[in-house]
């Protein structure tokens, strides 16, 4: 069995690619997190500090 992706998990993955100042794939997970769970919309990472 396959465990599905969750927005949780995307989110913690644009925060990881954030912090490496890797802008895009942030931005890319971030928007599949808000596709999967829209509830976090707000908590966008900020890239690149």
């Amino acid at each position: 069995m396959a465990a599905a992706p969750s927005g949780d998990a995307w989110r913690l993955e644009a925060e990881v690619f954030a912090a490496e100042g890797k802008c895009a794939d942030a931005s890319k997970a971030f928007d599949a997190a808000v596709t999967l769970d829209p509830r976090g919309a707000a908590a966008r990472p900020a890239c690149g500090r």
